[in-house]
């Protein structure tokens, strides 16, 4: 039983010292992944039909939460350069906003709201947030992501 405890110490110390784990990028490396993240959802999201009738609202608020939802877990998973961390936590808690308003939308139409109300509320937050978002991924230098 020791014996085991002893590698298992051992095996978890030189993981932890050969960076596996969470380590942080350089300035290069999160353009890089934070562009190929923005751009897979922006293909993603210009996929999803805007909703032509009251129907087809569910819908839309459903696939695009999911697609924001996504977006937001890759970029968490990244570590910033230090020098960017606020500027980036900033960025990434607006998107994680997006993807919150979406999903709440979706659950008001679930519970009987009404999809134009909704939809406009939904529209009214995004509306309210992009332009912050999109000065914080100006200011971080990732086009991809303040174009989406």
């Amino acid at each position: 039983m020791r014996r085991r405890l002893v590698i298992a110490l051992a095996v978890t110390g030189a993981v932890a010292a050969s960076g596996c784990g969470s380590s942080r990028l350089d300035s290069g490396e999160l353009h890089d992944k934070a562009t190929e993240a923005c751009t897979k959802a922006h293909q993603q999201l210009i996929k999803i039909p805007d909703p032509r009738a009251d129907t087809e609202v569910q819908a839309f608020l459903t696939n695009s939460a999911t697609v924001m939802g996504q977006l937001s877990a890759a970029l968490k998973g990244l570590e910033p350069p230090s020098d960017v961390q606020q500027s980036w936590n900033l960025a990434v808690d607006l998107v994680g906003q997006q993807a919150a308003s979406l999903q709440k939308g979706s659950r008001q139409l679930q519970q009987g709201g009404d999809p134009v109300v909704v939809l406009r509320n939904v529209a009214d937050q995004a509306t309210q947030s992009s332009q912050r978002e999109r000065a914080s991924w100006d200011a971080l230098g990732i086009e991809a992501c303040a174009n989406r």
